[in-house]
């Protein structure tokens, strides 16, 4: 009875998001509203592109669109431990491509499940995804992923405009499917470099700590990787004290709560720099300062790519968080003692030194090419299909 409820209170929450398609059709498709922004600006800006919304946002209906649903049902029917499954998200997507007929769908959800079996199911356009963040092996397998025998429990993408080789060998060691890897950067990233970045070696801080107060890790007490967030925030404030440095934070978020918790925490010792995804404020904090430091975000591993000095540091125990290969950037022993010599290093190593003893590892983790930036190289690709 309570499935029942459930599965009416859902169909008519969803009832009240249709709408009369009017979409355009045009040859390139950008899949989900989050990230096209990014696309329409620094890959297709001078393209015709249309912008399919995600499900829980709008359902998009017509004659034609009705008639693909169900004709295109027993692809998204599934038997599964004896049971029919149907995928109905999927379902839809391709329901509505199909009546677009694109050339070309793209999307930055690279780690939507449904887009990537819609993917599956309807393989006339040429499908990109292009990647909005690190993976690590937790976020490859159940309970992230829906556990097996869902279809969607295997990672499918076509064609995966990645951050670096290292990505698409994660995703294929835990069995997961990438037919066609580009390992171009990160879109964000090229993009800085290429038309926000200035004075380069402009270093007013000594460290910057990348946030990572994200709220529903911060209230679980429990979260490992909780504990490696406060650690890694009571190591810096130790270490800039005794060495008497300055410190940048660039904020994961602007919310009121994490700007009180870090300006209790280190009070006039730290410049604080709300998040602004339009001035991209975490890359102006990395490029003003002269080590990164974070337990393990994309925009460490974005500034890495690029040349600067960072420093990833697990005190979780697990290993799931860890670099993918050990070297003088990652720490992952909780220990002050280690923690201060390998910053300590950082801080003194010169550039060029620095540079040279990384450019292996930094190519693998995250592909900086300045002759032909991420963004670029998506819309060489994409063009070629076009």
């Amino acid at each position: 009875m309570k499935k029942q409820l459930k599965f009416f209170a859902s169909l008519r929450l969803l009832l009240t998001k249709v709408s009369y398609c009017r979409l355009e059709k045009n040859d390139i498709v950008i899949l989900d509203e989050n990230g096209s922004s990014f696309i329409r600006q620094m890959v297709l800006w001078d393209q015709k592109t249309t912008v399919l919304p995600c499900l829980l946002t709008s359902l998009q209906l017509n004659a034609a669109i009705f008639f693909n649903l169900v004709f295109n049902f027993h692809k998204a029917l599934h038997i599964e431990a004896g049971f029919f499954k149907i995928y109905w998200n999927a379902l839809y997507y391709v329901s509505v491509l199909k009546y677009l007929n694109p050339k070309v769908v793209i999307s930055y959800i690279d780690n939507g499940s449904d887009f990537q079996l819609a993917g599956r199911l309807y393989t006339q356009p040429k499908w990109f995804f292009i990647q909005n963040g690190t993976r690590w092996p937790s976020l490859l397998q159940y309970p992230y992923l829906p556990k097996p025998p869902d279809r969607r429990s295997t990672i499918y993408l076509d064609n995966w405009f990645c951050f670096g080789a290292s990505e698409a060998d994660l995703l294929r060691r835990y069995g997961h499917i990438v037919n066609n890897a580009y390992p171009v950067g990160s879109l964000l990233a090229s993009w800085y470099k290429s038309h926000l970045r200035t004075a380069e070696n402009d270093k007013t801080f000594d460290i910057c700590l990348i946030s990572q107060q994200a709220p529903h890790i911060m209230n679980d007490k429990t979260n490992q990787f909780r504990f490696a967030v406060t650690r890694l925030e009571s190591y810096i404030k130790r270490y800039v004290q005794e060495n008497r440095l300055s410190l940048a934070v660039a904020m994961r978020s602007h919310e009121p709560e994490e700007l009180k918790h870090y300006n209790e925490l280190y009070g006039s010792s730290a410049q604080i720099f709300p998040n602004d995804r339009i001035a991209m404020s975490t890359f102006v904090a990395i490029d003003k300062s002269r080590v990164t430091l974070s337990v393990t975000s994309t925009a460490a591993y974005e500034a890495f790519g690029w040349g600067s000095k960072v420093l990833f540091c697990n005190f979780s125990g697990d290993p799931n968080y860890d670099t993918p290969i050990a070297g003088d950037w990652c720490l992952n022993v909780n220990s002050y003692e280690l923690f201060s010599e390998k910053l300590t290093r950082l801080l003194e190593i010169s550039e060029d030194n620095y540079l040279a003893e990384t450019l292996e590892k930094r190519i693998y983790f995250m592909t900086c090419d300045a002759f032909k930036p991420a963004y670029q190289a998506i819309r060489d690709t994409v063009f070629q299909y076009v």
